[in-house]
């Protein structure tokens, strides 16, 4: 019996936060990180950190920055509340 070898998957090219062009997909990496943030806060931390910092320095897209500072603000105040 043959093999039949499935093609390589081509590299992924990962992009940076601020490089992606929608603004709905910036919301939800947002919403992706608050959320596994809170399953695994000790691998999320720094991760959480930059992705928020990114998004409250991004002008061009004010719904994308209020969401990041609610989400910031959110966790300052309390992080075991939040939950």
């Amino acid at each position: 019996m043959q093999q039949t070898l499935t093609p390589p998957l081509p590299p992924l090219r990962t992009r940076r936060f601020n490089e992606e062009p929608s603004h709905a997909v910036r919301i939800e990496l947002l919403t992706a990180a608050m959320k596994l943030f809170f399953k695994r806060p000790p691998e999320m931390k720094r991760m959480l950190g930059r992705l928020l910092s990114a998004a409250v320095e991004d002008t061009g897209k004010v719904d994308v920055r209020d969401r990041a500072l609610m989400y910031l603000r959110l966790l300052q105040a309390d992080v075991h509340e939040v939950r």
